[in-house]
């Protein structure tokens, strides 16, 4: 398994490059495997209501497939905490349906992600192990940036393609009034455009959830589950006419057209026998206040005659303010040649799209869109007008951009996490390299201390044992900067395992230290205090420097160590001075690396 930065950006290259949801789903499994192992994943999204979730397996047993409740589930726990939800050790027993499920096909340990832009959760991404180890801390830091840009990617993707199918929708609506919508793996409605509430009543909020069949009339039942049937195989149905109730009980007749799409189903129909509704510009103008897009109508010479709500929106206007004057002024003033292009390639009966360009709004600011533009004809066929379609692209550049921030952070902390090696390199071979000789000083002072060079004075004996003292503190510090320099680099191994915190008494009260200044030290601990669980020296070596750092500061009275059961799993060491203590300005500096108290604090003791 790669470094967690390099399979982040291993991670963030590949989906950059997807072209649709489908491929970024398809591509997910594979890339999520570099930083951990997940038996099973799947993508549930939130259908409207949120009372249930609409799940699709992309790897594994299936545990979370087809529609769900959302009550009494983990994805609901997910999504009401907005972070993570990791549990390890799962049994059949869990409040969670889905996690007993999970249990039930032999997963261990789960993870589920919310996934959300602009503030609003959408959907997660749920991953589950067969391995109690497979979502540790190091790994869900990771896992949650690489997440957190496959959410705003997917957003992205799913916007993309829903504001595709809705300039579709809006050329056939020039045309014909229709229904456009898409099924999802149970045959619910997951997206609805076109003109619902003109044909049947419903708003496309209304029916978005419904399954088809409650609005197929029971008669046409057999023929649904065979037209059905015959989609789900990938074959496409064409001009198939179904009996639908209308939000008024009316019986319509209508034509079906569809096609299989991963999967989705996307499905067009359209009135069997369609009744005249206006003329054109009235229908036009009727249909296009029901999109989210935005969409104007122009005449010959490039003057606005129609204007939607979404238009003013996005570009500000309000149709008072714009109907009656050229677009000319929507278009950057480098780019005015756009709108002759648009107009010369529309006069041909074409039809233009472009991927990406960019309006003016009235405040003079330009928003990135995507246009979509086709010509309007009278019943003879003679054009008669332009009609455009805007997609507001301003999350997708947002999303650029933090996608480029994001690489920069990664060649930043890649950079970072190089020099960091480095230096912990140079300290460790500088330490090795200054313990060699200090351990020659040592034994050299110990064999004088011992005799072994001819009988010493009481003064020279009294010398080498500060020569002895002040070598042992000396390595003492150096096998301190080597820890450090561990901990950094995340190579500091702890002995764990369970001892009487008592023995910590013996071991670091420097008692010598404490004689030769006259102090105290006492130990007080609580009745409670049992066996606890930890690196006894790595324990010890933090008490110790507290205490002898107490010792070195105060000048009478001495010093007190309370321990105490501070909660089930945790015990609390108070190392309590008759010192003068730590003046408040100085307290910012308490934890900060390197840093001594000034001299004036420092004569105070």
């Amino acid at each position: 398994m790669k470094a967690g930065e390099e399979a982040l950006s291993d991670f963030i290259n590949a989906l950059g490059r997807s072209r649709d949801s489908e491929e970024l789903l398809n591509l997910l499994p594979s890339l999520l495997s570099k930083f951990c192992r997940a038996d099973e994943i799947a993508i549930a999204l939130l259908l409207r209501g949120r009372e249930e979730f609409s799940a699709r397996s992309l790897a594994g047993p299936g545990s979370w497939s087809g529609t769900m409740p959302l009550r009494a589930s983990a994805v609901a726990e997910a999504c009401e905490r907005m972070e993570p939800l990791v549990e390890s050790e799962i049994g059949k027993y869990s409040n969670f349906f889905d996690v007993r499920k999970l249990a039930e096909n032999g997963m261990k340990s789960y993870a589920i992600f919310p996934l959300s832009c602009e503030g609003k959760i959408y959907a997660t991404l749920n991953l589950a192990s067969s391995s109690d180890n497979s979502f540790k801390a190091r790994t869900l830091t990771h896992l949650s940036l690489a997440v957190d840009y496959f959410s705003k990617l997917l957003y992205a993707l799913r916007s993309s393609e829903r504001a595709r199918k809705r300039s579709t929708s809006a050329a056939i609506s020039s045309v014909m009034p229709h229904i456009y919508l898409s099924l999802d793996e149970d045959y619910r409605l997951s997206l609805v455009d076109g003109d619902p509430e003109l044909l049947l009543g419903y708003s496309s909020s209304d029916l978005e959830g419904m399954r088809l069949s409650s609005i197929v009339h029971s008669d046409d039942y057999t023929r649904l589950n065979s037209v059905l049937q015959q989609l789900s195989e990938g074959s496409p149905v064409k001009y198939i006419d179904f009996t639908l109730i209308s939000k008024d009980g009316a019986h319509k007749r209508f034509e079906l057209r569809g096609l299989r799409r991963g999967a989705l189903t996307d499905c067009l129909l359209l009135p069997s026998d369609s009744p005249a509704i206006g003329s054109e510009a009235r229908r036009h103008s009727r249909l296009s206040d029901l999109s989210s897009d935005a969409i104007y109508t122009m005449d010959l010479f490039g003057v606005v005659r129609s204007w939607n709500r979404a238009a003013q929106k996005l570009l500000g206007y309000r149709a008072e303010e714009i109907v009656g004057t050229e677009a000319r002024r929507l278009f950057e003033d480098e780019r005015t040649d756009e709108l002759d292009e648009l107009m010369r390639v529309l006069k041909g009966g074409k039809h233009l799209h472009r991927s990406r360009t960019a309006r003016i709004r009235k405040d003079g600011k330009k928003i990135p869109v995507r246009s979509s533009a086709f010509a309007l004809s009278d019943d003879d066929g003679k054009i008669t007008g332009y009609t455009e379609l805007l997609k507001d692209l301003s999350a997708l550049v947002r999303l650029e951009a933090a996608e480029k921030e994001l690489r920069k952070q990664v060649l930043k902390n890649r950079k970072l996490s190089r020099e960091n090696d480095e230096k912990s390199k140079f300290i460790s071979d500088v330490s090795h390299e200054l313990r060699t000789p200090l351990t020659n000083i040592h034994g050299y002072a110990e064999l004088l201390k011992e005799g072994e060079a001819g009988e010493l004075s009481e003064e020279q004996r009294e010398f080498i044992g500060i020569i002895c003292d002040e070598t042992d503190r000396l390595s003492r510090l150096i096998t301190d900067v080597l820890d450090l320099s561990r901990m950094e680099s995340k190579k500091l191994k702890l002995d764990m395992q369970a001892f009487d915190p008592r023995v910590l008494e013996e071991q670091c009260s420097c008692d010598s230290m404490a004689r030769e200044k006259g102090l105290y030290v006492k130990w007080n601990f609580e009745p409670d205090v049992k066996e606890i669980y930890g690196d006894q020296a790595k324990i010890a070596q933090v008490l110790i420097n507290l205490i002898s750092n107490a010792i070195k500061f105060t000048k009478q009275g001495g010093i007190t160590v309370n321990v105490k059961n501070l909660s089930r799993t945790f015990i609390q060491f108070d190392v309590i001075d008759t010192g003068a203590g730590i003046p408040a300005e100085e307290l910012p500096k308490l934890f900060k690396r390197f840093s001594q108290l000034s001299a004036g604090a420092k004569r105070k003791g």
